[in-house]
């Protein structure tokens, strides 16, 4: 097993989660080297790319700091009591 099999068994992962995850990466690769032989130009263009990752880790820095501030003023024991 490798480490990250490992890592999701002991975490609960099921045979079908292990699958899915597998047949996705698979699907990924195909699509990947699919779309490589066509030698098209990209259709979006690159500043709409830009903007959305932007906008994307901006929204994700956001909405991760609040929860981690929050986390980060309780008290460990308090914390877990209720876990």
């Amino acid at each position: 097993m490798k480490i990250n099999e490992i890592v999701s068994v002991s975490l609960g992962s099921l045979k079908t989660n292990r699958l899915r995850t597998f047949l996705t990466i698979l699907g990924v690769s195909v699509g990947i080297i699919a779309g490589s032989q066509l030698y098209a130009k990209a259709v979006i263009p690159v500043d709409w790319v830009l903007i959305g990752m932007l906008t994307c880790v901006v929204v994700g820095v956001i909405f991760g700091t609040y929860p981690a501030y929050k986390a980060a003023s309780l008290d460990p024991i308090e914390a877990l009591r209720y876990e």
